[in-house]
Parts: C-alpha cells; sequence; structure tokens
C-alpha cells in the first residue's frame, strides 16, 4: 500500500507506504506433528516526508521499520556424493526438528537530507541511522536431543556526508566531500550446542560474545571535463580510512555432566585500520544527443575485518584483509528509434586480489583471503516501446570468473585446491525478459521471465546447482482516483529452483544444506496515490 501526495502545494509533500505479509507454512515437523512450522509473519512500513520551504532550500526525513518472525526454512539436508539437483522442494515438506528453528529480525533506519542551493553550487548534508536486531535459534539434529545453536545481535550504523557540487548539469561539473561512518556490533550470543560425549564430556555450550566497532574517514572528489565537442573525461578519487576493532570471549560451558562448568575459554581483543586511496576515471564519447560510448577504470573494495566466535589465537588468526580489485569496462548507452529504444552493452574485467571467501562450518560463518582471482563478461539490457500502450524490456548478463592462485585450509581445517576453479555463488548467466501492456481505460497486465545459470555454492566446485527458469505474471486496474488494484502469480510453473547450497560438518547423517526459492504464489494487492 502506499498514499502520497502534496499536503501544501509545491511546499510540503508526503508520502506513507507499507505491507503486510503471512503465510502459515507447509511444512509438517515429524518430531511432534506440528503443521506450518515454516510459517512467517512481516511487515514493512515507510514514511517520507519533503519539505520546500524557499526555493533553494529543501529537506527530506525518511523514515522506516521492518520486522520479520520466520520459521523453519525450504531445506534439506543432502548427503556425501549425492546430486543435489536431484532434491526438489517438496522434499522439504516433512522434517524432524526437535527443537523450533525461529528467526526474529527487526530493523528502524532514519534519514535526513538537506540540500540548500546557491547560484553556482549545491551543498547537500545527508545523515543516517539503521538499528537491526536478530535473534535466532536453530535444531542440530534431533539425535543431539534438543541441542541448537544459537545468534542473538544488535547493529547500529551511523553515517554522516557533507557535500559540495557544481549547480550546473552540462559543461564543466565538480562533486567533492567528506564521509563518516560509526558502526557498533554487539553478539551477546553466537554458538551452539554440541554432543562431545564420544570424548568423555558430554553436551557442550560453546558461545562467543563479542563486541565490534568500526569507523570510516573519507574524503571524495570528481571532476568531469568536456573537451573537443563531442568528448567527456572524468577523473575522481576516494581517498578512506576504516578503524576496527573487537573483543571476543569464547567459552564452552557443560550442559550435562557438570551443569555450568566452564571446561575452555579464549579471550581475544584487537584492532587495526587500513587506508586505500580508490581512483578512477573515464573517457565519454558522444555519438549523438542521447547515445554515448564510454571506458573506465575504477577500483573496487571491501572493507576487512575480523571474525568473531574464535576458540584459538589473536589477531592475526582471526582478521581478514580488504578485498581490493581493478575493474575495466567499455560500453554504450542511450536512446535510439526517436527515444522508442534504449539500449545498454558493456564488456568488463575485473583483477581481483585478496577476494573474500566464506567457509562453513558448525553453524559458524568464517571469512578468509584467497590471494587472486579475475572475472570478466559482457552485460546488455534493451528497452523498447513501440507504441505508448506497450513496453519491452531485456537484460542478458554473460560471466566468467577463476581462482587464479588459492591455496589456504577452510574453517573446517582442509586444504583447498582451487585454483582454476570458479568462484562461488556466481552464476555462468543471468537473464530476464518482460513485456507490459497498458491500456488508456486502466486495465494493464505484465508477464516476466527470468532464469539463471549453472552456479556452484563452494570453492572446489563440488557444490553446483542447475540452471532455471522462472516466470510472473500479472495484471490490474488502475483508477483515475488513484487507486491501482491488482492480482499476480509468481513463479507461474512452480519451478524448483535453488537458490542456496552450503557445505557443513555438524551434522552426521548428510554434509549439503539445501536451500529453495519461493513456490508458486499468488495474491491480490491495490496501491492508492494522490
Amino acid at each position: 500500500m502506499s498514499v502520497g501526495g502534496a499536503v501544501v502545494d509545491d511546499v510540503l509533500f508526503v508520502n506513507v507506504n507499507g505491507d503486510y505479509a503471512s503465510d502459515d507454512g507447509y511444512i509438517t515437523n515429524l518430531y511432534d506433528d506440528e503443521k506450518g512450522i515454516d510459517e512467517t509473519r512481516n511487515h514493512n512500513i515507510g514514511m517520507n516526508v519533503t519539505w520546500k520551504p524557499t526555493e533553494r532550500l529543501s529537506a527530506q526525513l525518511s523514515l522506516s521499520d521492518y520486522y520479520n518472525r520466520a520459521g523453519a526454512m525450504d531445506i534439506v539436508g543432502v548427503p556425501a556424493g549425492a546430486n543435489i539437483n536431484s532434491y526438489s522442494r517438496s522434499d522439504t515438506k516433512f522434517q524432524d526438528w526437535d527443537v523450533h528453528n525461529k528467526i526474529t529480525t527487526k530493523s528502524n533506519s532514519q534519514a535526513l537530507n538537506l540540500k540548500y542551493a546557491l547560484d553556482t553550487i549545491d551543498f547537500t548534508s545527508t545523515t543516517t541511522h539503521k538499528k537491526v536486531e536478530a535473534n535466532g535459534i536453530f535444531d542440530l539434529n534431533t539425535a543431539y536431543n534438543g541441542l541448537s545453536s544459537f545468534s542473538e545481535n544488535t547493529n547500529n550504523t551511523y553515517t554522516q556526508e557533507f557535500k559540495l557540487s557544481s549547480a550546473n548539469a552540462e559543461g564543466f561539473r565538480w562533486v567533492g566531500g567528506v564521509y563518516y561512518e560509526h558502526e557498533d556490533v554487539d553478539y551477546p550470543k553466537y554458538g551452539g550446542q554440541y554432543d562431545y560425549s564420544g570424548y568423555g564430556m558430554g553436551y557442550l555450550s560453546n558461545n562467543d560474545a563479542s563486541t565490534q566497532e568500526a569507523d570510516t574517514y573519507a574524503a571524495f572528489g570528481q571532476i568531469i571535463v568536456p573537451f573537443a565537442s563531442h568528448f567527456e573525461w572524468t577523473l575522481g578519487g576516494r581517498v578512506q580510512r576504516i578503524e576496527k576493532k573487537i573483543d571476543s570471549d569464547y567459552t564452552s560451558t557443560s550442559i550435562d555432566l557438570m551443569p555450568g562448568t566452564v571446561v575452555d575459554s579464549h579471550h581475544y581483543d584487537a584492532k587495526n585500520a587500513w587506508t586505500a586511496f580508490l581512483p578512477k576515471t573515464a573517457l565519454l564519447y558522444k555519438i549523438n544527443d542521447n547515445l554515448s560510448a564510454y571506458a573506465s577504470i575504477s577500483t573496487g573494495y571491501l572493507p576487512g575485518g575480523f571474525n568473531n566466535y574464535a576458540f584459538s589465537g589473536g589477531k592475526e588468526t582471526n582478521m581478514f584483509e580488504p578485498q581490493k580489485s581493478t575493474n575495466y569496462e567499455v560500453g554504450v548507452k542511450g536512446d535510439t528509434l526517436e527515444g522508442k529504444l534504449f539500449l545498454g552493452a558493456n564488456v568488463f574485467y575485473m583483477d581481483i586480489k585478496d577476494i573474500h571467501v566464506y567457509s562453513y562450518a558448525n553453524y559458524v560463518m568464517t571469512a578468509t583471503n584467497a590471494d587472486k582471482a579475475h572475472s570478466q563478461g559482457i552485460e546488455f539490457e534493451a528497452l523498447y516501446k513501440p507504441i505508448p500502450s506497450i513496453e519491452m524490456n531485456g537484460a542478458v548478463g554473460l560471466i566468467q570468473t577463476e581462482y587464479d592462485s588459492y591455496k589456504i585450509y577452510n574453517a573446517s581445517g582442509s586444504l583447498i585446491q582451487a585454483e582454476g576453479n570458479t568462484i562461488e555463488r556466481t552464476p555462468a548467466y543471468t537473464a530476464k525478459v518482460g513485456i507490459g501492456y497498458t491500456d488508456p481505460s486502466g486495465f494493464y497486465g505484465r508477464v516476466d521471465v527470468r532464469a539463471q545459470g549453472k552456479t556452484y555454492y563452494d570453492p572446489e566446485n563440488t557444490i553446483k546447482a542447475d540452471a532455471y527458469v522462472v516466470g510472473d505474471v500479472k495484471a490490474g486496474y488502475r483508477m483515475k482516483s488513484g487507486l491501482d488494484i491488482y492480482a499476480y502469480v509468481q513463479n507461474v510453473t512452480d519451478e524448483d529452483y535453488i537458490i542456496n547450497a552450503l557445505a557443513q560438518t555438524i551434522q552426521p547423517s548428510y554434509d549439503t544444506l539445501v536451500m529453495f526459492g519461493e513456490g508458486r504464489r499468488v495474491g491480490v494487492g491495490f496501491k492508492y496515490t494522490f
């Protein structure tokens, strides 16, 4: 639902939007014969207020509140050596949990954007805050007699940006500014309960209680210089410093033999700072007023950090470095056929250093670095409107990725030989195509089809999901009053497709957890705009 419009003409605008979804689920728990253990409830509420007291000053306040409660997932355990693609969503219909899985996520955010326009310069201030709270409990296995893994964390992020930019949209343009971000992460609970009776220790609860902080300081700038009538040269860069620290307390406590007794513990605290300069340059050639070709070289960066759930080692053992990349791109974009056809196409290559690799063991995710990798591909998109009432769009991306140098021990202690392998979670291709029709009377309809190529989910390339195709349809009626009533069907053919797969070591009966995308979903909705 969305309601919005001018409260005071040309001065005050308000938009309120929200949605609520409820799903009773379809999974039955064989342990206690409870049905619908995968039920979900969620809502998302947002409000935007824009105030323009003068022609020069504008202020926008954005608020949002999100809540989600979910139970068991569409997940199935696959034994070692089995083909994950031989399983389907129907295999998740009956599960056997002696602890009810549940995860609750709550978040709220606020953003204030202020803009003041001088004669030739625009000043912008953007202030944000976001708080996310997540609590989860997950069954490990009924054979473990009620043992579970658990996670509880709160994340607060504050940002402030000040920016100056030239007011003109053509000719010589520039922008410059400073940015600050502070993040607090509190993990009072992160771990699980495990069966160590084979080692004479009974059942133990392993928990890492940690606090983490991160501060980011950055300055950025960019200029665009026109020359030789059809060319524009862009030169920019960002200098940033990220400071992080962690205080981690790991404890292993007896559950049954000596209840409450700490049988093992480990503490480490560490801090580190990373400074980087991220340059960018691009050359644009204007073929005509609506169509341009370009070439660019830029720098990509993902910050380093520390792993929590550390039961041994210190800073060097539990720290991972930033991921850096040099990105090359050549492409074309713009309108043709008198604005009826938009085209975009590009070829890219990414040279990646210290690429982040995530390992999953004992229900804990750990980040490490692989030395070198690369990614290259071709992307194409088009939007065609032969007549005002018909819109056709399509996009396809072909990508090839590879680890160039990767020999490292994963979180399970196994040496990974991944040189020459495809980087996990990068599909061989993505594609989508759609067509929509809008009648002058207000009736409209749309069909969309999306596809994804084969995808590996581990660096060893032993876990591979097949390609899939999913189709959606939507039809509705927009009234002149602003009311829009519609119906939709998502995943029309009820396609079984895998969205994630995780190798795991704690469950004795299987070594891979496979998650499926949503099945066919039918719904109705409405939107009102004034």
